[in-house]
């Protein structure tokens, strides 16, 4: 058996990598195509140039929410892999789905699975099919045959989702494949990694995924309830990382809503069924890569020669990069590949599951199924993500999050001082959830800095002074001052690895907290920002309490807090208690951010930098706006480059992008910053002339044009400078209207374009 896996980019290199692997020679092949480009022509091509190639392959592909090859994943890419079998039987089929596919899985049983069949692998279209249904026909027909794969997925956008086989393409279909053999060994695993957090619910009132209320309350208001009112406004992102999570046959599966409805009603990716019950759940990266270097160190004594991957959309949407770090783990097992799915299908105890927010594996030999002893490479977390992690942290926070104090009740038997700390632990999470949630609604990010700080005073009030420093390019920067006069000590930084607390604490633990008997002059490298600090006490300042803010084993920030010699010394509880504030702080920074990153990567072209189409749109209503209160002018110009098709056609769309780019940056460098500009095309720029007359837009715009014409883009081609056409339209003068606005500048850049081409 031997595994092999390419990103598609055309015929010509597929041709190629088959004929120098040599693949065409064998006889049993099966090939798996994941594609993020949900079109069917262009699905179908790629069949057909596989089918070109390998005549006799049996062939089942996806539209895919992500791709998986070797280490990597993948974004709206083509991944082909191919599996050459030695002596198992492959049989795929491509099957249309009736009204009813309970009867569908029992069919499938009685043409795919024979006396050896080891493992049916499923593709089902992610929106119109029951998929929950087939499983069970499946099972109930045999519950010996393990099944696998996944729900086709469409990116994110919900409109249609194809599954495929030589045999033709669906969106309320099946693509399957039986493989069957006595040589053919199979393994399978699952990871899941999110974390349950408070009281058990019921689900009280449900139609298949859509859920009205949890222990008769309604479905938002549970999550208003224990995330916050905030939550609302920024469904599925704001639950992503909080699915109910619901235990079936021994494993926690998880179900991530994303839709409010009116009625406060959520529909959620997966069903549920009346008195089902479910814990509000917490999405731990840390506990995930662990999941997935426990399955891969599971994996080592196996002769796997082939792992496939069908993981969940969401999980990949809420890790990131982060993401690859469990791809890397299972590719030092075997070559992989696979596909980020709207729900994955996972067989355990004779009983077939669909899955949410999980990874499910699924590894394929051939030959005697040996033990091979690779003890001596067992596989740990990369040093690029270690951080230091303790389970109590999390099971300390399922407590914390509990938004009553009938949910405390449990604990009312332990003794009053563990009741006492519990308390205070519960307010200042409290405190820090609502501060966020308020923070990623408001954007004031300074002002929520400001005032955890005096809340953090408060609970560990043995401090008189604090300090909450965040890191910026290996600085760390004073963001909040209580006690003093703060405008002494802001503008001051220090580099990150030169600080006295950084390197004493690092032998500690770096996400432990600290106590400091006493800091002096020793203790700055700069004597100038050692007195400027001392400065700031009236009294002697004392002990100093600290702790590093730690967001996926990296430093994001430092919390300091400093008593006087007259006052009470710090304890192991206050130094528990900063302990647990910083884990929450950490946990709100990286919401902040991750919502950050997500406007940010809605609103801005990721190639050029520039504002996308809608986001330009919506800046252009808000100057329109402002020029009709202030009187001001403003002039939309329209631009399209010249020769960017020759460009792109002849020497490669890198070319072209590297045209771009440099057009954008070098457009950017000649506006004010003040302007706005955007990319609405291909090729195609508009901008926004802030209170500008049409004479100075002209001017600017030659200025730019002459320094563009100037630019060596270094091609050593005949095209090797950016020339490009535009027209202006001027608010009022030309029209009120945005659509009657572009439509003329349109117009005019066109006839310019034209007048170019006849000079």
């Amino acid at each position: 058996m031997k595994q092999y896996g390419v990103k598609y980019n055309n015929f010509q290199e597929l041709q190629s990598f088959i004929h120098n692997k040599k693949i065409a020679k064998y006889a049993n092949i099966f090939v798996q195509v994941f594609t993020g480009t949900p079109e069917r022509e262009f699905i179908q091509n790629v069949v057909n140039e596989i089918l070109c190639i390998l005549p006799h392959a049996e062939i089942i592909g996806t539209t895919t929410g992500g791709e998986i090859l070797k280490k990597k994943s993948y974004d709206y890419s083509t991944i082909i892999s191919i599996t050459v079998f030695e002596k198992s039987k492959i049989k795929s089929r491509l099957l249309n789905c009736n009204n009813d596919e309970y009867e569908l899985g029992k069919n499938i049983v009685k043409e795919f699975v024979e006396k050896n069949t080891k493992v049916l692998i499923l593709f089902i279209g992610g929106l119109l099919v029951k998929s929950n249904n087939i499983l069970k026909g499946i099972q109930d027909a045999n519950s010996n045959v393990i099944i696998c794969g996944g729900r086709a997925g469409d990116n994110g956008e919900l409109k249609e989702t194809i599954v495929f086989t030589k045999h033709g393409l669906s969106s309320n279909g099946i693509a399957i494949v039986s493989l069957s053999g006595e040589q053919l060994n199979v393994q399978t695993d699952q990871s899941f990694g999110w974390s349950p957090i408070g009281k058990q619910m019921t689900i009280t009132k449900v139609i298949n995924n859509r859920v009205y209320t949890i222990d008769n309350i309604k479905a938002i208001d549970i999550y208003k309830k224990y995330l916050g009112e905030g939550v609302v406004k920024d469904i599925p992102m704001s639950t992503i990382p909080f699915p109910l999570i619901a235990v079936e046959d021994g494993i926690e599966i998880g179900k991530v809503p994303y839709l409010l409805n009116d009625d406060g009603s959520l529909n959620f990716y997966g069903n549920f069924k009346v008195n089902d019950k479910v814990r509000l759940g917490y999405g731990n990266i840390n506990m995930i890569i662990d999941n997935s270097i426990e399955i891969s160190n599971k994996l080592l004594g196996k002769n796997v020669q082939a792992l496939f991957i069908y993981s969940c959309f969401i999980r990949k949407t809420f890790m990131q990069k982060k993401i690859d770090f469990n791809l890397s783990n299972l590719n030092n097992i075997a070559p992989t590949a696979g596909f980020f799915a709207y729900g994955e299908f996972f067989t355990i105890n004779n009983s077939n599951k669909l899955l949410n927010v999980s990874m499910t594996i699924l590894g394929l030999s051939e030959g005697k199924a040996n033990y091979i002893d690779k003890t001596e490479k067992s596989i740990c977390r990369s040093k690029e993500f270690t951080k230091e992690k303790e389970h109590g942290i999390i099971e300390a926070f399922t407590k914390l999050v509990d938004e009553s104090t009938k949910e405390l009740e449990e604990i009312n038997d332990r003794l009053e001082e563990q009741k006492r700390r519990i308390s205070r632990m519960n307010n200042i999470t409290k405190s820090i959830l609502q501060i966020s949630s308020e923070m990623i609604s408001s954007g004031e990010f300074e002002y929520f800095i400001k005032v955890l700080l005096h809340k953090i005073l408060k609970v560990i009030n043995k401090g008189k002074v604090g300090n909450i420093l965040l890191v910026e390019d290996n600085k760390l920067y004073y963001k909040a001052g209580s006690g003093y006069d703060f405008e002494k000590i802001k503008k001051i930084t220090y580099d990150l690895d030169s600080v006295y607390l950084y390197n004493k604490i690092i032998k500690n633990g770096l996400f432990n907290p600290m106590i400091i008997e006493k800091i002096d002059e020793n203790s700055f490298l700069e004597p100038d920002k050692y007195n400027c600090w001392r400065s700031i006490f009236k009294k002697e300042p004392g002990q100093v309490l600290c702790c590093f803010i730690g967001i996926d084993g990296e430093v994001a920030g430092l919390i300091t807090l400093i008593n006087t010699e007259d006052e009470k010394d710090f304890d192991e509880e206050d130094k528990n208690m900063l302990k647990y504030i910083c884990y929450d702080i950490a946990i709100a920074l990286k919401n902040f951010r991750l919502l950050e990153n997500i406007l940010y990567m809605s609103r801005y072209d990721s190639l050029t930098g520039v504002c996308k189409r809608s986001y330009f749109r919506e800046m252009f209503i808000k100057n329109i706006n402002e020029s009709k209160t202030n009187n001001s002018p403003l002039i939309v110009a329209l631009i399209d480059l010249n020769d960017f098709k020759i460009i792109n056609d002849t020497y490669g769309h890198d070319k072209g992008d590297e045209m771009l780019k440099t057009f954008a940056k070098v457009f950017n460098m000649g506006i004010d910053e003040v302007d706005v500009l955007g990319r609405i095309g291909g090729d195609e720029f508009a901008v926004l002339f802030i209170n500008k007359s049409r004479e100075q837009v002209i001017n600017l715009i030659d200025n730019i044009s002459v320094t563009l014409n100037n630019y060596d883009l270094k091609f050593d081609y005949k095209v090797n400078n950016i020339k490009f056409a535009y027209g202006l339209a001027e608010f009022l003068t030309d029209s009120e209207d945005i659509d009657e606005l572009m439509k003329i500048a349109d117009k005019r850049m066109y006839e310019k374009k034209t007048n170019m081409k006849k000079h």
